[in-house]
């Protein structure tokens, strides 16, 4: 992909689980609602291959539709106390941010933008950012299509004025992936969220790494 280090001008970042580390959040969130709604109660370490293997959805099958519109109202309640961006991360993107590319996020936790702008700060990534976005389909949303990121994706090659062909979507799990495919983006899967490598291959991004720690290698950025 190194021929795309003078195509492409933006940058579209995921946050959990591509940025930062919420792994123990995830499962809090998760856990919390399936006593809720009365379902498995499962530990860590079968949360983990269960996601691993994109397999949670088998056991919030029948609560689904009103399951995760609800858990990304809440993520953003359950702050962990040791999250933290992952490894290289930071500098990654201050040598992204150096080589002049514009640099956005976007969350499918439905809440205020400006309440992940101050998360982002807290953990370091302040000033890096040319545009924070949260989850702007309506809280109504059900099932998957509160997932979708299309939308968000297509606000910002809008406000930025370029063509999806000059964009890299960047996220850990295959919504990302597929958001970024539908508009013509070029999409890098990440490997640090704990999804499966085949799992992630199969939706074909157009390259994967372990982490974003790793895209200026891969890009030849130096």
């Amino acid at each position: 992909m190194e021929n795309l280090r003078d195509r492409v001008k933006l940058f579209i970042f995921d946050l959990d689980g591509t940025l930062i580390d919420t792994s123990d959040r995830f499962y809090n969130v998760f856990m919390f609602l399936a006593e809720k709604y009365g379902l498995k109660k499962i530990s860590r370490d079968e949360f983990r291959v269960l996601y691993k293997n994109n397999r949670l959805g088998d056991i919030i099958l029948q609560v689904k539709q009103r399951f995760l519109p609800e858990f990304l109202q809440i993520y953003h309640e359950f702050k962990g106390a040791d999250e933290k961006p992952f490894e290289g991360v930071v500098e990654a993107l201050k040598l992204l941010k150096y080589r002049k590319y514009l640099l956005s996020v976007v969350t499918g936790r439905i809440i205020d933008s400006e309440l992940v702008r101050l998360e982002l700060e807290k953990h370091g990534l302040n000033g890096l950012f040319d545009e924070i976005l949260a989850n702007n389909l309506y809280s109504k949303s059900t099932g998957e299509e509160a997932l979708q990121k299309t939308r968000s994706f297509k606000l910002l090659i809008e406000k930025f004025n370029i063509k999806p062909e000059e964009c890299v979507v960047v996220g850990d799990y295959v919504t990302d992936i597929l958001s970024g495919k539908r508009l013509g983006c070029w999409t890098i899967g990440v490997l640090s969220g704990g999804l499966d490598y085949n799992i992630l291959r199969s939706v074909h991004p157009d390259a994967i790494v372990l982490s974003v720690k790793d895209i200026p290698s891969l890009l030849k950025i130096i």
